[in-house]
């Protein structure tokens, strides 16, 4: 079955707006293919070449930047979270002594999940630079002990102090650095963070927690809440063509691009010793999921994403869907087998 025909049902099937996917192979070749409408109920067709957004999958962004700053001897794997955020200054809770950046990076460290809800209506409308709205999200987060580190808890927060760990490591912002280091030596100029101004998000109509379901409105960009605040761009805000996520994608992949060493590469893919539960650096090794090595989601809510590698790390599959509905998401990482099954 072909790409435009896998993804017409997937949009038929939810009555999604629009989807998009890509394969990319082994020898770096990428095809991708969008079907649907920007907007829903308009008639402006979405394209491959448009930007969606990845929502959560811009995790592995970070964690690949930070295997740069390894490289460069700008940091070091085992590294204290308390060493890498030296340089924000406030008191850091004695208890991070025994935690480090692969933990974080892990979601293993002892980090809430997400910023308290005061702190995200503030960021929602805060002027400030990224990075200094990062030194005080880490700042806070840090005064605290650790909340029983070892446990697997997803945590968006945890990678924006990773980000604010790279804003003072780096000599730059964790934009700049992830600009300079990572997006154009892979030769990838469209990926940039919030919502996309061509196709646009849609929310659930009804959200029960971390539910979502019938069919919302398009969200018009313009509208701060149409993304997550800006703050949180290492963790999940970013937005990519299909083809330039593919190239980045490829970086994992057995006969990828040089960017990184192979031994940077797995270490970035290792799961933690002896856990059945959890994730590797922003990769999930999905246990159910026939032929795949590493899978990995998003969500801001508006969108859904999810990129899936095969088990011999020699193809991906990358998707997004311009719909935040549970059932969407959940759906998308079955409609990225399909893509590797049949491309």
């Amino acid at each position: 079955m072909g790409m435009d025909e896998c993804l017409d049902q997937f949009v038929q099937r939810h009555r999604a707006p629009a989807a998009a996917a890509a394969v990319v192979g082994a020898d770096g070749a990428v095809e991708s293919h969008a079907v649907g409408v920007r907007r829903r109920g308009s008639s402006d067709v979405a394209l491959a070449s448009d930007r969606w957004h990845i929502g959560s999958c811009t995790k592995t962004f970070t964690a690949v930047l930070w295997g740069c700053l390894i490289e460069r001897g700008e940091a070091a794997w085992g590294m204290p979270v308390a060493e890498a955020v030296a340089s924000i200054g406030g008191r850091i809770h004695p208890d991070w002594a025994g935690q480090t950046v692969d933990s974080v990076l892990r979601c293993r460290a002892g980090l809430g999940a997400n910023l308290s809800p005061d702190q995200m209506r503030r960021s929602w409308t805060d002027p400030r630079p990224l990075a200094e709205q990062r030194v005080d999200i880490a700042r806070q987060a840090l005064s605290f002990p650790p909340d029983r580190p070892g446990r697997f808890v997803y945590s968006n927060l945890g990678y924006v102090v990773v980000g604010a760990a790279i804003d003072g490591l780096a000599g730059t912002t964790f934009e700049q650095a992830l600009a300079d280091r990572v997006l154009k030596p892979l030769g990838i100029d469209t990926a940039g963070f919030g919502p996309p101004g061509e196709v646009w998000g849609h929310p659930a109509r009804l959200r029960l927690v971390h539910v979502g379901a019938l069919a919302g409105p398009a969200a018009d960009p313009s509208d701060p809440h149409s993304d997550n605040p800006a703050a949180l761009s290492s963790a999940g805000t970013m937005h990519i063509t299909m083809a330039d996520w593919a190239k980045f994608v490829s970086v994992f992949l057995q006969s990828g691009p040089s960017l990184l060493d192979p031994g940077t590469v797995d270490r970035l893919l290792q799961m933690p010793p002896g856990r059945t539960a959890g994730m590797a650096m922003g990769w999930n090794k999905p246990p159910y999921m026939k032929g795949v090595a590493y899978a990995m989601q998003g969500s801001n809510t508006l969108w859904s994403a999810a990129a899936l590698i095969d088990d011999e790390r020699r193809r991906a599959a990358l998707v997004a869907c311009n719909d935040g509905r549970s059932r969407v998401l959940n759906d998308t990482p079955r409609l990225a087998v399909r893509l590797l099954e049949d491309q």
